[in-house]
């Protein structure tokens, strides 16, 4: 077996990281966590981590995961929230180390198939005339010059943007996928994506990709022996998603539209005939299945949790099931020359399978067969339309990444800088189901009293008291926080309403500064225009409390404007809460204050960055200083001065140039 060198030769004072990497920064808490990995992963552990903002956990757990997918033989993965992370570690981190390492060796980005260029699609939909209009037809020719010197296929490194409507139209859908018997099959992008990541000893994925390959039987990405999560409080939520089931009248409108469009599958026109028949009935009692649906629970936007079981009567699955039949039928006696399945009937054949699908969803909602999900029809205006979804969500997901994630791998690995609260992993070890795992908590490099201070407003009315007064007193201490600040400042919200009045308050009454909020644009160019505005506050809500990074003075304070607690109508929330009283525990202690102050780590990690940053902390809710609770919220927040003199944010912040 080849020897490896020691993680301390890796990232000590003139390792390899050192020498390879400019302006790279010794940190002991790097090489702790690299240490804890390699530990974990020898002894086949699971891990849980909490890695303080600044200490460079990226390369601290790759190294370890590479040297253990080359000794072990066994691939290691590692999966993301975001994309920024992802791209990081594919683009720089991954590449970064093939250079500084002494030894090969290879990883691959693992994306869903439907973000790759499918050659055959792209072809047939230009003979069987798909596109009308000029626009239309343009964008194709603009697709086409791509594929032809594109090396991935991959949607987002075309340099130009491709239309939603368009790539539905060309990009692989997995099964309708004709594999060998494919005449683009050597130019394929996707297999060439499949040939890299089973060459690969680190595959890149994100949560979603990684919890859908988990649902679907580990049928998707390659076998591996370890898995790290990074961004991991996030993963419960996810996993929640892509474990469950949805029925939407969107999905099914797009089958059935596919399906009666006017193409022609080359059947015989008695079948064609039979199936559009079919599909008409079946479009006729989605749509009464949605009606009623709306009926119940309005036409505003809404979140309203099913309980009863065959709520909504009908025979919508009745019907779908019989189209399902119906299609695949004539799926089946579709064959070209060879007497294989033709496209056309490959094509009718995932039409089919969608259909069951659907079914099966459909029939979960109505029927509550699993005792451990959750129930709820979410509706949503678009437009002059509608749009209703009916979900079905397990409860608990940790017991099932038990039965599958942590049975089936060696190590499993959790990481995020949030994982903690009140100085304790057993909030996320149990909504994780990681009671057994291994712990390492790791702090910050950064200098939090020197770096930081927190404000606390400790002034304003409760909002869980008159929120209208918690409000409109918080609005006009915004106000005064920005302007003493000169921009450079987040204003984070748990409600869009909150953050619209914001928005109409400060453009009203705070002269001199650029104010911005998210929807205005999309989230890069908001970032962007902030980070060039010296002046600018951008107002976001649950996507600006995570994963955005904005060093240097162009981010100077960070407002909390209420403590974050999950809205206790969600039907998931509500129903975990539930299952927390009927366990005989204390809901509010137990989960929603965990789940709160996960959230206010991570919104206030958007502040320092780096050991040059400089700022200010401001939460607007009292409750953080007057209530029995406050100090979980405390102990969770880095350690630095506490001020409730709005005076010392001028003088702390610096601002053109002062310090």
């Amino acid at each position: 077996m080849k020897d490896y060198p020691e993680l301390t030769e890796i990232f000590t004072r003139g390792g390899m990281i050192n020498t390879g990497m400019e302006n790279y920064e010794i940190r002991d808490e790097q090489l702790d966590m690299a240490l804890r990995i390699e530990e974990a992963l020898a002894t086949n552990e699971h891990l849980i981590i909490e890695a303080g903002t600044g200490i460079g956990k990226s390369l601290a757990y790759l190294v370890p995961l590479i040297i253990y997918a080359k000794t072990k033989r066994k691939r290691a993965i590692v999966a993301t929230y975001t994309k920024t992370l992802q791209e990081q570690l594919t683009k720089k981190d991954l590449p970064f180390l093939l250079n500084a390492l002494p030894f090969k060796f290879n990883f691959a980005l693992c994306l869903g198939s439907a973000n790759y260029l499918c050659l055959r699609r792209l072809h047939k939909s230009r003979q069987l005339g798909l596109f009308k209009d000029d626009d239309e037809l343009r964008e194709w020719d603009e697709i086409a010059r791509w594929s032809r010197k594109t090396k991935t296929g991959v949607k987002l490194d075309a340099e130009f943007k491709i239309s939603d409507k368009i790539w539905m139209e060309v990009c692989r859908e997995s099964d309708m996928c004709t594999g060998r018997k494919c005449p683009y099959g050597s130019l394929c992008f996707y297999n060439r994506s499949k040939i890299e990541r089973s060459n690969a000893d680190i595959l890149v994925s994100n949560h979603h990709l990684f919890f859908t390959d988990i649902a679907a039987g580990n049928k998707i990405l390659p076998a591996y022996g370890a898995a790290l999560i990074d961004e991991a409080h996030n993963a419960e939520d996810v996993a929640a998603e892509y474990l469950g089931a949805e029925f939407s009248y969107g999905n099914m409108k797009y089958i059935l539209g596919r399906l009666t469009g006017g193409r022609d599958f080359g059947m015989d026109s008695g079948t064609s005939d039979e199936i559009l028949k079919s599909a008409a009935r079946t479009e006729m009692h989605v749509k009464e299945l949605f009606r009623a649906v709306i009926a119940r629970f309005g036409r505003e936007k809404t979140l309203r949790r099913v309980r009863e079981k065959h709520i909504f009567n009908g025979t919508a699955g009745a019907s779908i099931k019989e189209l399902s039949g119906l299609v695949r039928t004539a799926a089946s006696k579709m064959k070209d020359e060879n007497g294989d399945t033709s496209d056309e009937g490959a094509e009718l054949g995932a039409y089919a399978g969608r259909l069951n699908e659907a079914k099966n969803a459909l029939e979960l909602f109505l029927e509550q067969s699993e005792p451990d999900f959750v129930y709820w029809a979410d509706i949503k205006p678009a437009g002059r339309r509608l749009r209703a979804s009916l979900y079905s969500c397990p409860l608990d997901v940790s017991r099932i990444l038990r039965q599958t994630l942590y049975k089936n791998t060696d190590s499993v690995i959790m990481t995020s800088a949030t994982m903690c609260v009140n100085d304790s992993f057993e909030y996320m070890k149990e909504r994780l189901g990681m009671i057994n795992a291994g712990e390492l908590r790791l702090g910050s490099p950064f200098d939090y009293k020197k770096q930081a201070l927190l404000y606390v407003a400790g002034d304003l009315p409760s909002p869980a008291g008159d929120f209208d007064e918690f409000e409109q007193k918080a609005l006009e201490r915004m106000g005064s926080i920005c302007a003493a600040a000169g921009g450079g400042t987040f204003v984070l919200f748990t409600s869009w309403k909150s953050l619209e009045k914001a928005h109409d308050y400060l453009k009203k009454n705070i002269p001199g500064l650029n104010f911005l909020k998210q929807g205005q644009m999309n989230r890069w160019q908001l970032l962007e225009t902030f980070k060039k505005k010296s002046s600018a506050v951008l107002l976001g809500t649950n996507s600006f409390w995570q994963g955005v990074d904005v060093p240097g003075e162009a981010l100077r304070c960070v407002i909390i404007f209420k403590l974050p607690f999950a809205v206790p109508d969600n039907p998931l929330t509500e129903a975990r809460i539930e299952k927390l009283k009927e366990e005989g525990k204390n809901a509010f202690a137990h989960y929603q204050i965990p789940q709160a102050a996960i959230m206010l780590k991570q919104g206030v990690g958007r502040l320092i960055r780096t050991k040059t940053d400089r700022g200010v902390i401001a939460v607007l809710d009292p409750r953080v200083l007057l209530s029995s609770y406050g100090k979980i919220f405390l102990r969770s927040l880095p350690d630095c001065a506490i001020s409730s003199d709005i005076e010392e944010i001028s003088a702390f912040i610096p601002f053109h140039g002062k310090k």
